[in-house]
């Protein structure tokens, strides 16, 4: 199943390949409208241009090929919750190419099952936190880089968690 919203100039699609229920579905989607909103919003190291429409897109995938690509990508031999491919960090890109596809957010509903309970949270807010952060670092978000960033990033999507709950 594929499903896609539209925020400003943004739209994001969602695959879920039948591993989230069609309730699951519209709370990720809840989740990913609001931050997308949001973003347009704050500063980011994407500076989207104004005339443009630009695309991106969250895809759910089996435990088994997160592990695969958290294999691959990162060196690390487990599956993780979630991946962010971001088109504005390929090396070699040429200066003055626009790229209006912003690249792919990978989420693995099993992780996310698991992880609920580890974090006391349900299913479906594990996995809107997982839509959200993984959006957050396709906007060059980045909780890896030193302390300071990490607390803008996660204050940042708490917000939106928060926001979503009222």
């Amino acid at each position: 199943m594929a499903v896609s919203i539209t925020a400003g100039p943004l739209t994001l699609s969602l695959t879920t390949n039948r591993l989230i229920t069609p309730a699951a579905s519209k709370k990720v989607l809840a989740a990913a409208a609001t931050c997308l909103k949001l973003l347009q919003k704050k500063k980011n190291r994407l500076k989207l241009a104004k005339k443009l429409e630009y695309s991106l897109h969250l895809e759910m995938i089996s435990v088994d090929k997160m592990a695969k690509l958290n294999r691959i990508f990162r060196g690390k031999d487990r599956p993780t919750d979630v991946l962010t491919f971001a088109r504005w960090e390929v090396a070699g890109l040429p200066k003055g190419i626009v790229i209006t596809d912003l690249g792919d957010v990978l989420v693995a509903p099993t992780v996310a099952k698991r992880q609920a309970k580890d974090f006391n949270n349900t299913y479906l807010e594990e996995l809107q936190r997982l839509t959200i952060h993984g959006l957050l670092h396709l906007f060059g978000y980045d909780h890896e880089t030193n302390a300071a960033d990490a607390k803008v990033m996660f204050g940042l999507q708490e917000k939106i968690i928060k926001s979503l709950k009222s």
